[in-house]
């Protein structure tokens, strides 16, 4: 059937993973528990055309708004035993780190997932498919009017749900899913625009005691596809100095590719970076385009950030800061301070005098 067909082969229930999967608590090991280990299931799927599976890897389309879009995808079955196959659309979004993720079975499904309708037998969402055998499956796509234009990203998914009883102290009824899932990508007509965007930067350096030697940086960030197609990126991280010497980061890895408005936080340790009181961590993200998309002229992002770099610990600077709170309250304390009562004690002693002199004064002339 060809290398276009996605498979799914494994046990239908295994403890540790059935447990994940159902929110349940693993059984102990030391607990004595019996499982019913069920039989193998190997099923697959794959893009049609005519009622066979055909060479498409995933199922990408072109389309504008109220449009409408008819496929066909093929759910094969390649074990002993009919199975009953979930057929649903998933929201595909990006994780923190950028990295595409599926939804689970149960969670709501957005924006192209809900435009996806199988016309299954009796409009159920599954599929019963007997032992060694490929059902036909057609699928319409509605593109609704309110639909931004750009890329839309959904996977199509067959999976089993399997339940095995668990015996002895910790019985419990484990399921898993076992799944598998081909791209469904739309891309809706209209003008595209291509653009990546560098923020929330931010640096600090790590030192080291010894002023002549190097330390790192560690510099973090977040990438954001801010335009409306989807966008891979290359990316470089070089520190400069004052007196324009450059550090770069060694091997940083390619962007994973984002959705519109998905974004990827990054973090990048730049080491053997000497301790030069302060430098600028630059980070240049310069776009990809997915092979066989149309180029956006999307322009390189770009961001930069200061950072001080002193050859001191935290420790140190805590130390270095308070010893010179120190030192300053000691000038403040030994330098002398003006008597103001002193000189308004002598003034008045002075003024005594006078007084004095005066009264005295027709003592003598009186002799």
């Amino acid at each position: 059937m060809g290398a276009s067909l996605a498979l799914a082969c494994a046990l239908a229930a295994a403890p540790n993973a059935a447990a994940l999967a159902a929110g349940t608590p693993a059984p102990s090991p030391a607990a004595s528990t019996s499982i019913a280990t069920p039989a193998v299931d190997t099923f697959g799927i794959g893009p049609a055309t005519n009622g066979k599976v055909d060479r498409r890897a995933n199922f990408d389309f072109v389309q504008a708004r109220t449009g409408v879009i008819s496929d066909q995808i093929a759910l094969v079955n390649l074990s002993q035993h009919a199975l009953r196959l979930n057929l649903y659309a998933a929201t595909i979004r990006n994780a923190a780190d950028g990295s595409l993720a599926l939804d689970p079975r149960l969670a709501k499904p957005t924006d192209v997932a809900t435009w996806v309708t199988f016309h299954t037998p009796g409009e159920k969402p599954f599929v019963v498919v007997p032992a060694r055998t490929t059902v036909i499956v057609n699928f319409t796509i509605q593109v609704p009017p309110e639909a931004y234009i750009g890329d839309h990203l959904a996977g199509v998914v067959a999976s089993v749900v399997s339940e095995s009883q668990a015996n002895g102290s910790h019985a419990a009824n484990l399921k898993l899913e076992q799944r598998i899932a081909i791209r469904l990508a739309i891309r809706v007509a209209g003008a595209i625009q291509g653009q990546l965007t560098v923020d929330n930067l931010k640096a600090h350096f790590v030192g080291t005691v010894n002023p002549f030697g190097t330390g790192a940086a560690v510099v973090t960030y977040r990438v954001r596809n801010s335009g409306n197609v989807r966008l891979g990126g290359q990316q470089q991280v070089v520190l400069h100095s004052l007196v324009g010497l450059s550090y770069p980061a060694a091997a940083v890895a390619d962007l994973p590719m984002l959705l519109p408005g998905g974004s990827a936080v990054v973090s990048v340790t730049v080491t053997g970076v000497p301790a030069l009181v302060h430098l600028t961590a630059q980070v240049q993200v310069t776009p990809v385009v997915p092979a066989g998309d149309a180029d956006p002229s999307a322009a390189t992002a770009r961001a930069a950030v200061g950072i001080w770099a002193v050859p001191w610990s935290d420790g140190g600077l805590l130390l270095l800061l308070f010893l010179v709170v120190m030192y300053l309250r000691s000038i403040r304390g030994a330098r002398p301070v003006p008597n103001h009562g002193r000189r308004g004690k002598s003034a008045e002693g002075e003024s005594d005098k006078s007084s004095d002199l005066v009264s005295a004064g027709p003592r003598r002339h009186g002799r």
